[in-house]
């Protein structure tokens, strides 16, 4: 049946169907008021992301944080121009980390390859098998960091990162590029030619691990990430987004992050920016804008004055 157009003979008291409120299905549950933030910083090599690690212990936040990269632990460790507090945080257990590489081949095996690519069309090496996909187990030790996180400094287990307490804990993930040759290499090992399935399934698990850090818990997370210029499929033109694996985590990856952040050094100044329409960037709780302080404190007062506002029952558009 046509909905009934306004004009002549129409008439809202006739025409216009009144559903009773007792018909109506039930409201869902509103989300939960503690669910934690999480946040994408992405910016290109030695734009400070690791060094903001520091702002989150002044603001009086336990850390932990799975390192993939060799240079994130040099750059926790370097004190210089660090604030007693965050110097203070390793010996009072204020920040914990764990350091997972992504597997390097080792010479002999690069030599074995380079033979092989040697005398064999692309083709042939695409059908191979993945010889030593047993050697390449990173992922997996990622997911068993996250369902006990073990603290490489003391040894000491604090379980799975869904129950840290979002009052007082957050979970780093530095970086996304880590992650991004695991998931792959776990597919494909060290492979010279991937094909385009085996490249669906590391993405497919890429998102899978974001989707379980973002939808699945209530935590506080933060994933920093590097860059890569890639053309937006909603909106056209070419766009500075997270750098995830293929063409289709770049695009995906930000959707369930409650802000997506662009961190810049320009002349020796480091700089935020989550407005930019050549960047893919989401400010849900920092401010829009550009050339703002890199520091994760205003995010988690606001969370605060959130969670503060919703546990007395007051709301607020401020």
């Amino acid at each position: 049946m046509s909905t009934p157009v306004p004009g002549a003979g129409y008439s809202l008291e006739k025409d216009q169907k009144i559903i009773p409120a007792s018909a109506l299905p039930e409201p869902k549950a509103p989300v939960d008021p503690t669910m934690g933030l999480k946040i994408i910083l992405m910016g290109p090599p030695g734009a400070g992301k690791t060094h903001s690690i520091r702002t989150l212990i002044d603001a009086g936040l336990e850390v932990f944080c799975i390192l993939t990269e060799p240079n994130a632990i040099n750059t926790l460790n370097n004190f210089r121009g660090a604030s007693q507090a965050y110097i203070d945080s390793f010996k009072n257990g204020q920040l914990h980390y764990k350091f997972i590489s992504p597997a390097a081949a080792g010479w002999a095996s690069m030599i074995k390859s380079a033979k092989i690519i040697s005398i064999t069309d692309l083709g042939a090496l695409q059908k191979m098998p993945a010889p030593d996909k047993r050697d390449y187990m990173q992922f997996v030790e990622i997911l068993t960091q996250c369902s006990d996180f073990q603290d490489e400094l003391t040894g000491k287990s604090y379980g799975p990162v869904d129950n840290f307490d979002p009052r007082t804990q957050v979970l780093v993930i530095d970086s996304l590029s880590g992650l991004n040759k695991m998931c792959l290499s776990m597919v494909c090992g060290s492979k010279a030619v991937r094909s385009q399935p085996e490249w669906g399934v590391a993405i497919d698990h890429e998102l899978g691990f974001c989707d379980n850090l973002t939808c699945g818990m209530l935590s506080h997370v933060i994933i920093m990430a590097h860059v890569i210029q890639e053309t937006d499929s909603v909106m056209g033109g070419i766009k500075t987004m997270v750098n995830g694996l293929g063409k289709k985590a770049p695009q995906e990856l930000p959707k369930n992050f409650t802000d997506c952040i662009f961190a810049n050094e320009e002349g020796g100044v480091f700089s935020w920016t989550t407005m930019d329409p050549r960047i893919q960037t989401k400010s849900t709780t920092l401010v829009a804008g550009k050339n703002l302080k890199p520091d994760f404190a205003p995010l988690f007062a606001e969370w605060n004055k959130r969670l503060a506002l919703t546990q007395t029952g007051v709301t607020s558009n401020e």
